[in-house]
């Protein structure tokens, strides 16, 4: 019997060698492709890949807060560091000023601690749109997470971004969306 543990042991470990060979090759084929399909676009593959961590710590600065003090501080915090105005429409329709009710005394109660709001980014992906001379434009679908009060749940919603980077890799058009649709949630 052990002799056929044995055999069966040794059958696994190649099998587990295989697979991890078909699971290497298939990730060297996915970057090829994508590779070529970068190249056929007139793209540079590791220009995309250094505009994708730009475009990470955007999401990062801007969709990751737990408070109003965080949020106004994101919001802040992103518009001089992508010297975005505060009309602009990114700060407009995607960041724009949480509301703060007053009471009778002038004592502010923002909306963001009352509700116990919350957020940040738990995944993200960027699609190269075009290349237009040194400008490449993204369009970036990105999962936001909110944790409920208690720990014990989360909803997740798919925002949308669009943003352009020039050949220093610094944006020079932001837009974004928020999902109107359900959230998904657990828990």
């Amino acid at each position: 019997m052990s002799t056929q543990n044995a055999a069966l042991d040794a059958q696994q470990a190649a099998l587990d060698s295989r697979l991890a060979t078909v699971d290497a090759a298939r990730a060297d084929t996915g970057k090829l492709e994508t590779t070529i399909s970068l190249e056929d676009s007139g793209a540079d593959a590791s220009r995309v890949a250094a505009d994708t961590k730009v475009i990470g710590s955007l999401l990062k600065r801007a969709l990751t807060w737990d408070s109003d003090a965080s949020y106004r501080e994101a919001r802040d915090s992103t518009m001089r560091t992508y010297s975005l105005a505060e009309d602009s429409a990114f700060m407009t329709s995607f960041l724009p000023k949480a509301p703060v009710n007053l009471d009778s005394r002038g004592n502010e109660y923002p909306y963001i601690d009352a509700a116990g709001l919350n957020s940040q980014v738990s995944d993200f992906k960027v699609k190269l749109l075009s290349v237009n001379a040194v400008n490449y434009d993204y369009m970036v679908l990105a999962d936001v997470q909110a944790k409920s009060s208690d720990g014990l749940g989360t909803s997740v919603n798919v925002a949308t971004v669009f943003v352009t980077l020039n050949g220093d890799g610094a944006p020079t058009a932001i837009t974004g969306f928020a999902s109107t649709t359900q959230p998904r949630t657990s828990g």
